[in-house]
């Protein structure tokens, strides 16, 4: 398969980011004062905004993940990205579109795929308040030897061919994520069985 060059901001989007929702966690402050790995609730009534009828398009043959990542400096992050990259084909059989983003500048975000030739698509240039709308914990760099600007934590999305949030997976650390085999299973068993969105009562 061929390399695909980054994907803007507003393409990515487009294509699966911007899922319109507000802020999940109202009690993020006190929730900072906790410690460890933590999942982040977030409404599964919100729209994902793939953006315009025409984009979402795209995903109505199947399920579209999409994946936030820290950015360029963070190593776990390529390990992941690794494995999802090496799941491309399963989950393009499943009829599953993978588009992974971070807040780089556009510079970083290909220079990622020069160096690990990663064949999703790669987005870039998500802001804070973009971070913020998705419901993702942001963090400063701890240092210039880390990166330069704010980053989102891991979060995982799911969306459906409605447009919807069918799975949402959110944390505060980089040790804490989903197992990419699993969401592979998941998605093919949610359109081999119809299985409905999770969580209602929440």
């Amino acid at each position: 398969m061929r390399r695909r060059p980054p994907i803007s901001r507003e393409a990515a989007g487009r294509r699966a980011a911007t899922l319109s929702a507000r802020r999940a966690a109202r009690g993020r402050d006190d929730d900072a004062n906790h410690q460890g790995c933590r999942r982040r609730r977030v409404s599964r009534s919100r729209d994902a905004a793939a953006g315009r009828r025409g984009d979402r398009a795209r995903f109505h043959a199947g399920l579209a993940p999409c994946r936030v990542n820290r950015g360029r400096h963070c190593p776990l992050c390529k390990v992941h990205l690794k494995t999802l990259d090496g799941l491309l084909e399963d989950f393009e059989a499943a009829s599953v579109s993978v588009v992974a983003l971070s807040g780089d500048p556009a510079e970083k975000a290909a220079a990622d795929i020069a160096e690990h030739g990663w064949r999703f698509p790669v987005g870039y240039g998500l802001s804070v308040p973009q971070m913020r709308e998705l419901a993702l914990y942001v963090s400063e760099p701890r240092g210039a030897q880390e990166t330069d600007r704010a980053f989102p934590e891991p979060g995982l999305f799911l969306v459906n061919p409605e447009g919807k949030v069918q799975i949402v997976d959110i944390s505060n650390a980089p040790f804490a994520r989903p197992d990419l085999a699993g969401v592979l299973r998941g998605a093919k068993l949610i359109q081999e069985r119809g299985y409905p969105m999770r969580g209602p009562l929440a």
